[in-house]
């Protein structure tokens, strides 16, 4: 039967074999998912970092295969949520939310610095978070002044939970990235027109995949950045593979951290002190 080659810097490669980990009638959906690296979502996937800070460990590779092929995470499935509802088999809940644990939040930041360090890299004059001075409080994730352009970078849920039956649907998951790429100038079209700024939303789906406008800007900064076209080339696939690498495993970080707490919970809930401080971060969070 066809099988699956799962390499890593550290350890033997792994063979999967199909059938053993999906069903003959999901096969179709094994190879588009699997098809995908040749988009941008599955750069992970031909990448071995070289940074500290972006290697993979093998659990968090473990996780990001397990997500990908849409395999249930082990440990994640009947775990309940500080929100109140049940985790997916994949993981969806923890990464998709904003208001479960600020997980996702924490992802938008991680990859939101990779942007601003490709950005100063590249020679601008970037800031970040900077308050707009209309009173609808709108903040762009990253300016360049020098350019007066301003980005604001999101990671919007084009296959979730309940959604997964369309992950092979490319239209449905465009449909979505460009709703969340349109409401943001939206949002940002006042501010535009007062600043004098154009306002560029560089929208992920919670695949990996960049939105096109994403990657026409990065790919413009960079080419623009550069005399020699081989260079420009190096350097663009370079920063596409990183962002997508830093997305991936900030995903697989925040379902493994999350599992491990409420697993902890588990085992501690007959323990008062540990019930109360459980119970006041939650509250927390909530609000």
């Amino acid at each position: 039967p066809p099988s699956l080659i799962i390499t890593s810097k550290n350890t033997s490669p792994v063979t999967l074999t199909l059938d053993s980990i999906i069903v003959p009638t999901s096969l179709c959906l094994l190879f588009f998912l699997a098809g995908s690296v040749l988009i941008n979502a599955g750069l992970i996937f031909k990448t071995i970092p070289s940074d500290p800070n972006l290697q993979i460990s093998n659990t968090e590779m473990s996780y990001i295969v397990h997500r990908w092929f849409l395999i249930p995470i082990p440990g994640a499935k009947s775990k309940r949520c500080s929100c109140g509802k049940y985790i997916d088999d994949h993981g969806f809940h923890i990464t998709n939310l904003a208001g479960c644990n600020g997980h996702r939040i924490e992802i938008h930041d991680h990859v939101l610095n990779e942007i601003y360090k490709m950005c100063r890299t590249l020679g601008n004059f970037a800031k970040k978070e900077q308050l707009s001075n209309i009173d609808n409080n709108c903040r762009c994730d990253i300016i360049l002044i020098d350019q007066k352009i301003q980005f604001d970078v999101t990671i919007t849920s084009t296959i979730n939970a309940k959604t997964k039956v369309n992950s092979i649907d490319k239209i449905f998951q465009e449909e979505i990235s460009n709703t969340a790429f349109n409401k943001k100038l939206i949002k940002y079209s006042i501010h535009t027109l007062i600043n004098d700024n154009k306002v560029i939303p560089i929208v992920f789906e919670n695949t990996g995949k960049l939105h096109s406008a994403g990657k026409k800007i990065i790919k413009d900064l960079i080419y623009n950045s550069y005399n020699d076209k081989l260079s420009a080339e190096i350097m663009y696939i370079y920063w596409l593979k990183r962002i997508n690498v830093c997305l991936m495993k900030q995903n697989a970080i925040a379902i493994y951290n999350r599992i491990k707490i409420l697993k902890e919970d588990k085992i501690h809930k007959n323990d008062p002190a540990h019930s109360i401080l459980t119970e006041g971060i939650r509250t927390n969070f909530q609000k």
